[in-house]
C-alpha cells in the first residue's frame, strides 16, 4: 500500500507537537511580500481581502518589536495594495488613521491585527483591530486596570484602501469580558464578519501560564455595537477529541461557513487544524466542527520559511475556485515575513507529503504494527531524517508550555540519513542511541528496506547498505530533527499489519487540557492532582491508564467523549508502581477526547495508551 496517496491521509499520526506529515496541495510563491526591518522585527501576522466591488487586493501586515515587546514604537498594522492580483504590492502606510478608541487624547500603544469586511448594503468596509491602552504590559496583560485595557474595536472607511476612521469606544474589552471567560482572561486579535441579520465577531482569548487558548464569539446589531457577552466556541475544554495547543485569528468566509484556521504553538510550527462552522449558526458552540486534523499546511525550504509558520496562521479569500492564502513566518535571522501561497479550493490535499522541523524536531507514526515488512520510499530531503522501523516507547510533549517539543525517540530502532551518512541504531528506554551500523552512501532518494526473518536489508539510491541480524516490531514512521525536511512522493509498505498500540506521557494529558503544572506534583513519569484534570485527544479504539496506587491516593473519573465510563479507586495497603488500573475496549475507531479527573483525593497518572486496529 503506498501510504504517500492522499487517500491515506489520515493512516498518519497528526498532531499539533509531534508533528504533521502534510499533504496539503499549497503551491508557494518563491520570494516574501515583506520582510521585517528594525524596530519591528516581527512582522508575523497579517490578514488578505480582495474587494468584491474592484477586485484589488489589500494586504494587512502586523508589525512587532522583536519579541512582541512593548516598547516606544507601538505595534501597528501597514496597508498594502495590489492592482494585478497580488503579482506586485505597494504600501499605503499604517492602516488606521490617527485617533484613539478610548477617547479623546488617550492614544493606543498598539494596532496590529487587521482584518476588514465589506457591508454591500451600506458600500462601507470595516475593519476589526486590536488595540491596548496606553498602561498596557506584559505584566499586566491579563488583569488590566482601565488605563492599560485591550481588546478589539472597530473602524470604518468609504473605500477598502482607506482611510479607516476609528469607531468611538473598545468593542471588545479585556477588562470587561475577562471574567465571563474562565482562565482564557486576555481578549485580542478579533475578526468581524457581516451575517443576514446581525454581526459576528470572533476573538482570541490567551490563558497566560495554562499554555491555553480559545476562541470566543460576540453578536451585535451592526459593527458599532453593542455587543453580547462572550460565548466559548473552541477550546481545549471541548469533551470531544481536540488538538492542543493551537491559537487562533484570522477566521473568513466562504459561501456562508466561516473557517478557522489554528495553528500549533509547538516548537516545530508546522502543524494546522481547520475548524468550521455554518455562519449564521457559529455563535453557538456546538455548531463547529474539526474538518481537518493536519495536512492544512506545510514549509518550503525556502528562506523566508526557515521557522516554519510562524505567529498566528493563514489567511485570505476564495476566487475562481482558488484559495489565495496570507501567511507569516520568520527567515533564518529571526526576522518576520510575510508570504504568499494558493491552492485549489476544493482540492485541499494532494499526493505526496511533507514532514518538516524547525526549530524543534517533528515526528510521525503510521496506525499499524509491524514486524517483517517490505518499504520502498522515493523522497527528497534536507537535514537530518530518521526512518522509525518499530516504535514501541512512548511520546509525547517534553513539558506542557508553548514551544514545547517531541520527547527523544526511544524503544525502538532508527535509520538516520544525513550529509551522506547513514546510521543504523537502537533507542532505548531513555532515549539513547546505540549504533549498530554505520556508512556513507553516493546518492539518496529512492529508499528499500526489507526486514524479514529477523535480518534486515537496505539499499538507498540503488547502492546496497547492509544486510544484518535486526529483529523488532511497531509502529514505522518518520522523525525530522530541527531545521530538517522530508518531501515523500512514495510509501510503499507491504506486510501483515496488526493492532498498534501507543503510549502517550503525563505532559500530554495536561498540555491536551490546558491545566498548569502548578497545580500537579510531578515526580516523572508520575503526575498528581486533587485540583486539576487532564485530557488525552487520541485516535483508536480502546484506552489503557497507566498509574501507580497507593495509600495516599483516591477516585478518579474517566469521561470519554463527554459521557462517564467509570469510576475508578487507586488507594491500595501499600506503594504500587505505575502499570494499567483501566482498560476501555469496543470504542469506535475514530478520534477521541479523554478526560481524567479527580473525585475525591489525589489522582496520579504516568500516561495513557491508545490502541487501534491498523489503517492499512
Amino acid at each position: 500500500m503506498n501510504f504517500a496517496l492522499k487517500e491515506q491521509v489520515d493512516a498518519w499520526l497528526h498532531h499539533p507537537v509531534l508533528g504533521d506529515p502534510s499533504f496539503d496541495s499549497f503551491v508557494h510563491r518563491r520570494d516574501p511580500v515583506l520582510v521585517s526591518q528594525p524596530p519591528f522585527e516581527w512582522t508575523v501576522n497579517g490578514s488578505l481581502f480582495r474587494d468584491p466591488a474592484t477586485g484589488k487586493w489589500l494586504l494587512q501586515a502586523g508589525h512587532y518589536a522583536e519579541g512582541y515587546a512593548v516598547t516606544g514604537s507601538p505595534s501597528y498594522a501597514e496597508l498594502l495594495l495590489s492592482e494585478d492580483e497580488g503579482k506586485t504590492f505597494r504600501s499605503l502606510g499604517p492602516a488606521l488613521s490617527p485617533g484613539s478608541p478610548f477617547g479623546p487624547g488617550v492614544e493606543p500603544t498598539s494596532c496590529p491585527d487587521t482584518v476588514i469586511e465589506y457591508d454591500p448594503e451600506q458600500g462601507r468596509y470595516y475593519m476589526a483591530y486590536d488595540t491596548s491602552a496606553p498602561d498596557f504590559t506584559w505584566e499586566n496583560a491579563h488583569d488590566p486596570t482601565s488605563s492599560a485595557d485591550g481588546g478589539g474595536a472597530v473602524a470604518v472607511a468609504e473605500a477598502a484602501e482607506g482611510p479607516y476612521t476609528r469607531l468611538p469606544g473598545l468593542s471588545i474589552s479585556t477588562r470587561r469580558f475577562r471574567d465571563a471567560m474562565g482562565r482564557w482572561d486576555r481578549l485580542y486579535a478579533s475578526t468581524l464578519l457581516r451575517r443576514s441579520q446581525d454581526w459576528l465577531m470572533l476573538v482570541l482569548c490567551d490563558s497566560g501560564e495554562h499554555f491555553a487558548w480559545a476562541y470566543a464569539a460576540f453578536t451585535a446589531p451592526g459593527p458599532e455595537g453593542p455587543w453580547s457577552g462572550p460565548v466559548n466556541i473552541l477550546s481545549c475544554d471541548r469533551p470531544e477529541f481536540y488538538p492542543a495547543p493551537v491559537e487562533f485569528h484570522p477566521a473568513m468566509a466562504v459561501d456562508g461557513v466561516v473557517y478557522a484556521h489554528a495553528t500549533s504553538v509547538a516548537l516545530n510550527r508546522n502543524y494546522q487544524a481547520l475548524f468550521a462552522a455554518p455562519l449564521e449558526q457559529a455563535h453557538r458552540p456546538e455548531a463547529w466542527r474539526l474538518v481537518r486534523n493536519g495536512s492544512v499546511w506545510h514549509s518550503e525550504r525556502y528562506e523566508h520559511e526557515y521557522y516554519g509558520i510562524w505567529g498566528q496562521t493563514l489567511h485570505g479569500f476564495v476566487h475562481d475556485g482558488v484559495f489565495h492564502a496570507m501567511f507569516p513566518s520568520r527567515n533564518s535571522q529571526g526576522r518576520g515575513t510575510i508570504c504568499l501561497a494558493q491552492r485549489p479550493w476544493n482540492q485541499p490535499l494532494s499526493d505526496g507529503f511533507t514532514l518538516s522541523g524547525h526549530q524543534g524536531p517533528s515526528q510521525s507514526l503510521l496506525y499499524g504494527d509491524w514486524d517483517d515488512f517490505s518499504l520502498d520510499a522515493e523522497f527528497e530531503m534536507e537535514g537530518t531524517v530518521t526512518f522509525i522501523l518499530d516504535m514501541k516507547g512512548i511520546v509525547g510533549p517534553n513539558r506542557n508550555i508553548s514551544d514545547a517539543y517531541p520527547i527523544a525517540l526511544n524503544c525502538c530502532h532508527g535509520l538516520t540519513l544525513s550529509g551522506g551518512q547513514w546510521r543504523l541504531e537502537a533507542f532505548n528506554e531513555s532515549g539513547q542511541p546505540q549504533l549498530l551500523h554505520s556508512g556513507s552512501y553516493r546518492a539518496g532518494g529512492s529508499l528499500l528496506i526489507d526486514r524479514t526473518g529477523g535480518f534486515i536489508t537496505l539499499s538507498l539510491g540503488g547502492e546496497s547498505l547492509l544486510r544484518a541480524p535486526l529483529a523488532g516490531s511497531g509502529m514505522i514512521g518518520l522523525w525530522c530533527a530541527p531545521h530538517s525536511r522530508i518531501r515523500v512522493s512514495r510509501w510503499v509498505l507491504n506486510g501483515p499489519a496488526r493492532r498498534y498500540s501507543l503510549t502517550f506521557n503525563g505532559w500530554e494529558g495536561l498540555l491536551g487540557a490546558g491545566q498548569r503544572a502548578a497545580d500537579w506534583q510531578i515526580q516523572e513519569p508520575v503526575f498528581m492532582t486533587s485540583q486539576s484534570y487532564a485530557k488525552y485527544n487520541v485516535i483508536g479504539d480502546a484506552i489503557a491508564l497507566r498509574g501507580p496506587k497507593g495509600p495516599s491516593l483516591g477516585r478518579m473519573r474517566v469521561i470519554v467523549d463527554g459521557q462517564t465510563m467509570a469510576v475508578l479507586d487507586q488507594q491500595s495497603s501499600q506503594e504500587e508502581a505505575p502499570q494499567i488500573f483501566y482498560r476501555l475496549e469496543g470504542l469506535s475507531w475514530g478520534p477521541h477526547g479523554v478526560r481524567l479527573e479527580p473525585v475525591q483525593g489525589m489522582m496520579a497518572l504516568s500516561g495513557l495508551t491508545v490502541s487501534g486496529a491498523p489503517l492499512a
